[in-house]
Formats: structure tokens, sequence, C-alpha cells
């Protein structure tokens, strides 16, 4: 049979609009009975701590109910608490920010922002994501589909891309790898342009398995509650 071929890209870009919210917060505080958390599928935080999550804070996956295969006799049961995973966390550089990204599941898990100082500490960038102590605001994206597995935020990922620093380009793209159960590969691209604290976000998708595939990608903004 021919090799079946499938190619989705998906853009989703991570606008200036979270990063005017997480500033306007900063310097106009909401009242604390206005707050609500962002992300409704995470457990509720109390005390302004982390909710309780997966492997690199993450959320569940979109549809891991339907794409399951069904568990064999003598099998881990369900509620088997797994090994997290452990990937490489490297640092993009552009011209306004840096971006710390976890090779598990590709989650950016801290931006600074390097023309703009926190509020408490001027000798810091101001972070409108982050990850780490009690505070948890990452960027997740993944993929599903009935009846295959295909990599999500918990996916181990190989880095491709050798360069991530802007420098004097006026466009910067990190590559991602991940292979897909069914055979074939999900890339998974970053674009960084000069001059923009926009984020292009592509899913490459290459179908190596016999049958054809219908996958839905899907992007988080996954947070704690603390202001």
């Amino acid at each position: 049979m021919d090799f079946q071929r499938l190619l989705l890209v998906v853009i989703f870009s991570m606008s200036g609009l979270f990063l005017f919210q997480a500033w306007q917060k900063e310097n106009n505080p909401t009242p604390p009975a206005q707050v609500a958390a962002k992300d409704t599928k995470a457990a509720p935080a109390t005390n302004g701590t982390a909710p309780a999550a997966k492997a690199n804070g993450s959320s569940d996956v979109p549809g891991a109910a339907s794409t399951a295969p069904t568990a064999a006799s003598g099998a881990a049961p369900a509620n088997a608490v797994a090994t997290p995973a452990v990937g490489e966390v490297f640092t993009v550089e552009t011209d306004l920010a840096s971006y710390r990204i976890n090779t598990v599941g590709g989650v950016i898990e801290e931006v600074a922002l390097s023309k703009h100082r926190d509020g408490a500490d001027k000798s810091k960038p101001y972070l409108t994501m982050m990850k780490g102590g009690d505070r948890l605001h990452v960027a997740q994206t993944g993929l599903f589909a009935q009846g295959v597995e295909l990599p999500n935020h918990n996916t181990v990922y190989t880095k491709v891309s050798t360069n991530t620093k802007m420098g004097t380009s006026d466009t910067l793209e990190v590559r991602l790898s991940a292979p897909i159960s069914s055979g074939g590969k999900n890339d998974l691209v970053y674009t960084f342009k000069r001059g923009s604290y926009i984020v292009d976000v592509t899913h490459e998708i290459t179908n190596g398995g016999a049958a054809p595939i219908t996958p839905t990608a899907y992007f988080h903004l996954h947070r704690d509650s603390k202001v």
C-alpha cells in the first residue's frame, strides 16, 4: 500500500493579549472577588498555590478517553500514578523576550520580557509565564484523534533545531519532533518574529500508517489562581 501522508498545519498565535492582560494585572490589580481560575479543567487551587497536575504541570489531554486503547488483562490499574517524564528545558532568545521550553510536550514554561522589569525587583525581567514555587502559568499544545495516540503535552519530543537565538535574523524557527504510535511523526514548530510577542505554533503531521487519521489540535493556557 502506498505510503499515506497527512500534513496538518495549525497556526495558533499567542498574541500580545495575554501579555497585555498580565501587564494590566500587575499595574491595575483586580479586586480578589473578581478573580477566577483560567483553566476550568484543572483542579481548583487553594491559597494561591498551583493545582495538582500531571507531569510538566499539565492538565488532562482532551479526547484522551476516546483515544486510549483498552487495558489488557493484568495491566496496571487506570488510576496508577505514572512516573513523570523527564525532558530538556532550553531557552529561546529573541529581541523582546526569552522563552523557556520543555521538550516534554513542548510546553512553554516561562516568558521573560527583556524590556520590562519586575514590579518587586527591578533587577529581574517581568515574567508573563512561569513555573516554579507556588506559581504556575504555562502554555500547552497537543493533538488527539479517534483510534490513534498522537503526541500531546505529556509526550517527550526531540529538539531538532540547534539554533535557539534570533540574533540579527527577522525570524527564528524552533522545531521539535515526536513519533506517532501508528507510524509517522509530528513536528511541533514555534516561529518567533522580530518586534513581535506573537508566537506562531504549527503542527506538521506525517501519517505513516495505513489508515487515515483526523487529528485535532488543542491549545491551553494552564495557570494557578494567584494574581
